[in-house]
């Protein structure tokens, strides 16, 4: 087990030294807000959904087809068990900062940090499976979440739920993997060398997202710790031990142990800000979570893999 977690940790190690690649190029004054915005849609428009489409790139197999929606419902019932356990578990006066909290512990950073440590650890096998994970997540955050925050039914954005980069992606790469159709070797090299960014691009900007956070006031706030303890270890252990129990094993069971162990989505915050929450919470949940994440991650995924 000792051998898992420390291949896991030297995986996490480098996307670590990415974000402080990162973090150095923001202090540098060689990102900035409009350079990070520009690079983020460039990761979320395109790098991402080509990874998503590379990932598919296998013989057809109903074995793995079944799997994939087996993922998926196991991804939906982990949601929404994160959902009402948060809800139960959290302890906030104020009702904005605990919808903050809540939405932090339930949705994981599944793009930006578990696409890169899936292809890293499981190659494109681990991205499939992952990959039904990195659906149900935004549909959720677009309609269960987007209702939580806002306190009305009227502010759901369905479409945005059901059409988004990843989920597009992932809907031409099945649409090939069920068919059997190939894509022509020049389109598919170069979805390759676009899907070869997903690893670094993506640390970059979570490394920027930290360069100007003051983590020692951050660290004294109790409540960033109730959402932080939830997300990055309640949770991923909660469902590492109940997929154990019910049978899953193998790169499925590793696959979405990474994704249930990522850090708070960057998505909530954004959305905090749009219903009046307490953004500044949000960030900091979010980008405090995204650095212990590095020691947690290794250790969790690690025991993962020495179960499967």
């Amino acid at each position: 087990m000792i051998g898992n977690i420390l291949t896991v940790g030297q995986q996490v190690f480098i996307l670590f030294l990415l974000m402080i690649v990162g973090w150095a190029l923001g202090k540098l004054k060689m990102i900035d807000d409009a350079s990070y915005a520009g690079i983020t849609n460039l990761a979320l428009y395109l790098i991402i959904p080509c990874t998503m489409i590379q990932s598919f790139q296998f013989t057809f197999s109903k074995r793995m087809l079944l799997s994939f929606f087996l993922c998926g419902g196991i991804s939906l019932a982990a949601h929404l068990s994160y959902f009402f356990l948060s809800r139960l578990f959290v302890r906030s006066k104020d009702q904005g900062d605990k919808k903050v909290l809540v939405m932090l512990a339930m949705f994981a950073n599944c793009n930006f940090m578990g696409i890169p440590l899936l292809v890293s650890v499981l190659g494109k096998e681990g991205v499939f499976y992952g990959s039904a994970y990195a659906v149900v997540n935004p549909v959720l955050i677009w309609t269960l979440g987007q209702i939580y925050m806002s306190g009305s039914k009227s502010g759901t954005e369905i479409r945005k739920a059901l059409v988004n980069p990843s989920t597009i992606g992932i809907l031409i790469g099945l649409f090939l993997f069920i068919t059997g159709l190939s894509l022509p070797k020049v389109v598919n090299t170069c979805i390759g060398y676009l899907a070869g960014m997903a690893v670094p691009l993506p640390m970059l900007l979570v490394g920027y997202m930290l360069c100007n956070l003051d983590l020692r006031k951050m660290l004294k706030d109790i409540r960033l710790w109730q959402g932080i303890s939830l997300r990055i270890v309640f949770f991923p252990v909660l469902t590492l031990l109940i997929l154990y129990l019910v049978g899953i094993r193998g790169d499925m069971l590793t696959a979405i142990t990474i994704e249930a162990a990522c850090p708070g989505a960057t998505l909530i915050v954004l959305l905090s800000s749009k219903y009046k929450c307490n953004d500044k919470l949000a960030a900091a949940l979010c980008s405090v979570s995204t650095i212990f994440s590095v020691l947690t991650m290794p250790v969790i995924v690690g025991i993962a893999q020495n179960l499967a």
